[in-house]
């Protein structure tokens, strides 16, 4: 049923990728592709309370998947749960502490909140780790603009 969610997904039909979905919730409510896949679904369709219900279900049944704690983290900066969002973000930094989405998306989270120490030193680790990305410069680029 996933796949062909996922098949379905791919060819632009979001409303049967949910459909098909929904089918593998009711079988297995529980399965943690099932809830991540509808969270994901929720959260393009700008559903952001209900992308992250299915997301912290998600996360209950498979707590080591820093993706899904990076998706809280972005969801709840959606929502305004600022607590909630930086929690999220500095789990999935926890669990994979090198990652580039994460710190960057983290860096950007203390910069859009006003917490330019924070910033810094996110964006000084992110130009550490990837000299080669302009993540890191366009962040130091955004936290000068603000000083």
């Amino acid at each position: 049923m996933l796949s062909l969610a996922l098949t379905y997904y791919n060819a632009g039909n979001t409303e049967k990728a949910e459909e098909w979905i929904i089918q593998a919730l009711k079988i297995e409510p529980e399965n943690p592709e099932a809830l991540r896949y509808m969270g994901l679904l929720k959260s393009e369709k700008g559903e952001w309370r209900e992308a992250a219900a299915y997301l912290e279900k998600a996360v209950m049944q498979t707590p080591g998947n820093s993706r899904l704690y990076y998706n809280l983290g972005l969801i709840y900066q959606k929502t305004g749960e600022r607590l909630k969002a930086e929690s999220n973000l500095l789990k999935a930094l926890s669990i994979e502490p090198a990652n580039h989405d994460y710190l960057y998306a983290l860096g950007y989270f203390y910069l859009l909140n006003n917490e330019a120490e924070n910033a810094r030193k996110i964006t000084a680790k992110l130009i550490e780790l990837y000299p080669q990305s302009n993540a890191g410069y366009s962040l130091r680029q955004q936290l000068n603009k603000h000083e």
